[in-house]
């Protein structure tokens, strides 16, 4: 499983970095962008269908048991899936960070990503874009009193304000 797992992620990669090294080279054409993310979208898909399956069957991958590519596999994947049916992840999520089985930083982006994907605010601040004026703006961030805190009992450093410390996109 654990090699499956690590063919997921280069493919959950392979169009990222094709992506990026035009993206410097600036060697493509925006239609040839467009198909690129085509087909990355269509890799989103496939990687977390499978990866779906695997949580059904073996929970979250413990740091415990998989080697350190094959837990980033399944974060990233589901990281980057743009789907809504995430409701499924909360509990397994909860349970491998109990077990401390799951990396904190992890923890924190995917428990945001589930709740911003269900139009709720975000725990841990972990979630942002950077804005044409270079000031930071933190996705749905209405309450940030409890952020800092929430961040310290999990052991991730207080959030920089002024920069987006763990995802920006």
């Amino acid at each position: 499983m654990d090699s499956f797992l690590r063919h997921l992620f280069v493919m959950d990669q392979k169009f990222r970095i094709e992506l990026n090294e035009n993206k410097i080279s600036d060697s493509i054409d925006r239609a040839e962008r467009r198909k690129i993310y085509g087909k990355m979208d269509k890799a989103d898909k496939i990687n977390y269908t499978l990866l779906k399956r695997i949580h059904g069957k073996f929970g979250w991958p413990s740091n415990k048991v998989f080697s350190d590519s094959a837990v980033d596999a399944s974060f990233f994947i589901t990281l980057h899936y743009r789907g809504h049916d995430l409701d499924y992840l909360t509990p397994l999520i909860e349970e491998s960070f109990s077990k401390k089985e799951i990396k904190n930083d992890h923890y924190a982006i995917l428990t945001d990503r589930v709740l911003l994907r269900y139009g709720k605010s975000q725990k841990f601040g972990t979630h942002c874009r950077m804005t044409r004026d270079g000031t930071v703006d933190f996705t749905s961030l209405p309450d940030t009193s409890g952020i800092n805190q929430n961040r310290r009992e999990i052991g991730l450093k207080e959030l920089n304000w002024k920069t987006c410390d763990l995802v920006s996109y």
